[in-house]
């Protein structure tokens, strides 16, 4: 569990966009399949329901790929943060 979190921590726009990936892809297909029937058969039309499911497949990817993204830009903020305040804490004390 703690590898994990520390994983999370480190690198979160890869598990994030890990994550996204299933969905994005089940989306993308049920759309793809959308399409064919609606150009090519005639039950296209009757297929309104699996459009519907693929695109909230397809928004909760692309919500967990923006989580990582945030999480991506907060990990690097922290890692700046830390730097500023060591590069503080050092040249508080080698002044004396």
């Amino acid at each position: 569990m703690n590898i994990g979190r520390v994983y999370l921590l480190y690198e979160p726009l890869r598990v994030f966009f890990i994550l996204s990936l299933p969905s994005l892809l089940l989306g993308t297909l049920g759309v793809a399949r959308f399409i064919h029937a609606y150009l090519f058969t005639n039950i296209g039309r009757d297929m309104i329901q699996s459009l519907f499911i693929s695109g909230v497949s397809i928004t909760i990817g692309i919500t967990l790929f923006s989580l990582g993204i945030i999480g991506d830009l907060m990990s690097k903020n922290r890692t700046l943060a830390e730097q500023q305040l060591s590069l503080q804490k050092r040249q508080k004390y080698t002044e004396d």
